[in-house]
C-alpha cells in the first residue's frame, strides 16, 4: 500500500497523544509547517501532541495518505489543493486552530 510508512508514523504519532480521530485535521502542502502555522494558527510550541508533518514520495501518495487518514475519521483541511504538495500534515484541533 502507498503510504504505509507515512501511514504508520502518523497514526503511531496519534495513538501517543491518546485522541480520537475526529480531534485531528490533515492536509497536504508544499510547506506544512508554514500552513499549519500560518494556514491553521497552529502553535509552533506545544505539548509534544499538537502536529506532525511527513513528507511524502509523491503528491499522489500524500493524497492517498491524507485520505486514509479522513477515511478513519480525521477532519479534512480546507484548501489544501496544490498538485506539487507531497508533505501530509496533521495537528490537533483546539480553540486556538482552524481548519
Amino acid at each position: 500500500m502507498p503510504g504505509t510508512e507515512a501511514i504508520q508514523a502518523i497514526e503511531s504519532y496519534v495513538r501517543k497523544c491518546g485522541r480520537d480521530y475526529s480531534q485531528w485535521c490533515t492536509g497536504i502542502a508544499v510547506d506544512p509547517v508554514d500552513q499549519l502555522l500560518s494556514g491553521h494558527g497552529v502553535s509552533e510550541e506545544g505539548d509534544g501532541c499538537g502536529w506532525i508533518t511527513y513528507l511524502c514520495l509523491s503528491p499522489a501518495e500524500a493524497g492517498e495518505v491524507r485520505d486514509h487518514l479522513v477515511a478513519k475519521g480525521m477532519n479534512k483541511a480546507a484548501g489544501d489543493g496544490n498538485a506539487a504538495a507531497s508533505s501530509v500534515y496533521v495537528f490537533k484541533i483546539t480553540g486556538t486552530t482552524w481548519w
